[in-house]
């Protein structure tokens, strides 16, 4: 009897994390996907000619808006216990930084850290924060 339970002790508490995960609904990753958009925007901003003439002040602003967004996927993963999400934010965000057609549309709809981008940026950051976390505390 106690082999037994030796064995379900050691299965329980030894099998890897990802076999207790949640998987991340569709929506979920639909909206962590348009957050790579958002980062690559960002990303294309920050590492333009233009960031390197802006005041101390609104460059802080545009890192807190990429720390932000990585935030909130972190947020995401741990809430569906997905240790990978963060790293698929990333390089999906990587992929459409590199991809010279997003970034000729990027550039055609916002010029590099012009304050339309940052301006929707913080309202859509902002936004999202709001709706993800009012959802978790619901799920609780």
């Amino acid at each position: 009897m106690l082999r037994i339970f030796y064995a379900f002790f050691v299965t329980i508490f030894f099998l890897p994390p990802v076999l207790f995960c949640a998987e991340v609904p569709k929506p979920m990753l639909e909206n962590v996907a348009n957050f790579a958009e958002a980062g690559a925007i960002l990303d294309i901003c920050h590492k333009s000619s233009t960031f390197k003439t802006l005041t101390n002040e609104k460059a802080l602003n545009i890192f807190k808006l990429m720390t932000s967004l990585s935030q909130l996927v972190e947020k995401i993963g741990n809430h569906y216990y997905d240790d990978n999400l963060l790293l698929v934010y990333e390089l999906t965000k990587a992929k459409l930084v590199s991809d010279d057609d997003f970034q000729r549309t990027t550039i055609a709809q916002y010029e590099p850290c012009c304050d339309n981008m940052v301006n929707d940026m913080t309202l859509y950051i902002s936004k999202n924060e709001s709706i993800i976390t009012t959802f978790f505390s619901k799920a609780k």
